[in-house]
């Protein structure tokens, strides 16, 4: 991730060291609201499986997220690395996230 943590608000920051604790790597450049909505959205997922273990719910594999650098709303899945295109939405991640 290239937001300095200095440059984080303290939100930011809590989503970035949760997000590594369950092994998501987010490659590139990404803003806070970005990580924020990426932490809400794996957020939720542990919340809805009732377990704060999210590896067990990827195969026990990190995952990796970068931009596509593709103009448009879609996201792929090649392995454990998540291509998102500019504009991706929440439901965008979490398709993806179901090809996991």
């Amino acid at each position: 991730m290239t937001i300095p943590p200095q440059n984080q608000s303290p939100i930011t920051q809590l989503a970035s060291q949760r997000l590594a604790e369950w092994q998501i790597e987010l490659l590139g450049e990404w803003s806070s609201d970005e990580v924020n909505r990426i932490h809400s959205i794996f957020e939720t997922l542990t919340n809805n499986a009732r377990t704060n273990h999210l590896p067990e719910l990827l195969s026990g594999l990190p995952t990796t997220l970068q931009h596509s650098g593709c103009v448009g709303t879609v996201g792929r899945t090649r392995g454990n690395t998540i291509l998102l295109d500019d504009a991706w939405s929440n439901w965008t991640l979490a398709h993806e996230i179901g090809h996991r």
